[in-house]
This record gives C-alpha cells, sequence and structure tokens, in this order.
C-alpha cells in the first residue's frame, strides 16, 4: 500500500469514527429525553425493550469506535515504515484518546441506565408516598 492510500484510510476512518460517535450523542441524547419525560409512565416490559434496544445499538458503536482505533493504530504504523509520522499523526498513534472515547462512550451507556432507573425509582417513592395520604 502507498503512503497516500494509507493516510487516505486512515483519515477515513476518523471521519467514520466521528459519524459513529455523533450518531451515538443522538440515540443518547433521545433515550435521555424518553426517560425523563415519560421513564415513570411506562410499564415494566417496555422499559425492558427500551434499554435492550439502547444498550444494544450503543454497545455496537462503541465497539466499531474501539475497533477503528485499533485499526487507525495499526496503519499509522504502517505509515511510519514508509516516512516520518506528522505531529499530529504521531500524537494520535501514541496516546490513548481514541481507546479513551470508546471507554467514555461506554460510560455514557452504564450512566444513562442509572438516569433512567433513578427516574423509575422516583416514581416508586412518589406512588408510596401517594398511599401514604
Amino acid at each position: 500500500m502507498t503512503e497516500y492510500e494509507i493516510l487516505e484510510l486512515t483519515y477515513s476512518i476518523l471521519d467514520s469514527m466521528a459519524t459513529v460517535f455523533a450518531v451515538y450523542l443522538t440515540i443518547l441524547t433521545g433515550y435521555l429525553i424518553v426517560a425523563y419525560l415519560i421513564g415513570r409512565q411506562l410499564d415494566t416490559s417496555q422499559v425492558c425493550v427500551i434499554n435492550t434496544l439502547f444498550v444494544a445499538i450503543t454497545v455496537v458503536q462503541v465497539y466499531s469506535v474501539y475497533n477503528y482505533a485499533v485499526e487507525v493504530e495499526s496503519l499509522l504504523q504502517m505509515k511510519a515504515q514508509l516516512s516520518d509520522l506528522t505531529p499530529f499523526q504521531h500524537a494520535m498513534s501514541q496516546q490513548y484518546s481514541m481507546y479513551m472515547t470508546a471507554l467514555l462512550m461506554l460510560f455514557g451507556v452504564v450512566a444513562s441506565l442509572y438516569f433512567f432507573w433513578n427516574i423509575r425509582q422516583a416514581k416508586a417513592s412518589l406512588c408510596d408516598h401517594q398511599e401514604e395520604l
């Protein structure tokens, strides 16, 4: 593979990573809005469906970002054998920012599930409080 082809593929993958991250943020925001607005009104089966779909979709996205990061690292190692890396390329190949992005995305999934659970717990507390009155 030529240096140009390696770089073209590398930057194409970086662009794909950005797209996956943007879609992830969109899904995460939609999930949080649903959790906040109607989370208390959903029955258990609806919550299970929503949470299962959310986890499945976001885990695929996290896995994609991780795989893209592995591929970018590999491509930059190939490029380093052909010519010196630019400062940007060197930073991309040495730092773990792309891996941290995947980890941050995973943390966002867990935090969102906790948020939904917390909203549902508020419903239970509200129902208990109304029964006491």
